[in-house]
């Protein structure tokens, strides 16, 4: 044999060699061994997964949840509404030589003499003293003119009643009788008509039943009484 080809089955021999160790899988320089993946493994890969998809869908709903504009500045929020007007819930001043009407104050003093009287605040009761009111006024409109009325004092207490207690002044009366007496507060003219309503028992009485002024012949006398033959009925 020559010494050619004893040079090619030596090298047939070492190919041989390394084939065999590579299918034994005892040495292989060039490629890398591929670790199988722990459970630990797996668990922080889980975990990095989970907090990358929370972190995006935080970031996702922050954009979505901020309103802006064509323009991308943000929207101003409205301005607040102003607040409602209030209603009186007492009755309130009545000037002197003013009329009270038939509106929310002339329905509060009603309310006002009824609670004073312990009479209940019925329907027929609430128009009776407001009928009265404009008995005395001439029927004029709430804040009009009215010759003769006494500050606080709607149903033109005069100097005449007897009993009457926190008059400051009268009013010189527009049908020529007594002057109306003037009080200085709601509650001291509320007063006063109920102390002037003791001396006119069937008025009283029928306040105090609920059934009012209105229509009611017991109440007639004592109406003319009161307006010095003015008017007998509200």
């Amino acid at each position: 044999m020559t010494g050619e080809a004893v040079h090619r089955g030596r090298a047939r021999l070492l190919v041989r060699r390394d084939r065999h160790r590579d299918d034994n899988g005892t040495c292989r320089p060039a490629l890398a061994q591929k670790e199988p993946q722990t459970n630990r493994g797996r668990f922080l890969t889980a975990v990095i997964v989970i907090a990358a998809s929370l972190a995006l869908a935080a970031g996702c709903t922050t954009a979505v949840s901020t309103p802006r504009n064509v323009t991308g500045t943000q929207t101003p929020p409205a301005p607040p509404a102003p607040p409602a007007p209030s209603t009186p819930t007492t009755a309130q001043p009545l000037s002197s030589q003013t009329a009270i009407g038939t509106g929310a104050n002339a329905h509060l003093w009603a309310a006002a003499i009824l609670t004073a009287l312990g009479a209940p605040l019925t329907t027929a009761n609430i128009n009776s003293l407001v009928g009265w009111f404009q008995k005395e006024d001439n029927a004029g409109p709430e804040g009009a003119r009215a010759d003769g009325i006494g500050e606080n004092n709607p149903l033109s207490i005069t100097a005449f009643t007897p009993g009457i207690t926190g008059s400051n002044g009268s009013v010189t009366s527009g049908a020529g009788g007594p002057d109306n007496l003037t009080f200085p507060t709601v509650a001291a003219g509320v007063n006063a008509i109920r102390e002037a309503l003791a001396h006119y028992p069937d008025i009283r009485n029928a306040l105090v039943s609920g059934a009012g002024l209105i229509g009611n012949p017991a109440v007639t006398s004592e109406l003319s009484r009161w307006s010095g033959g003015g008017y007998n009925a509200v």
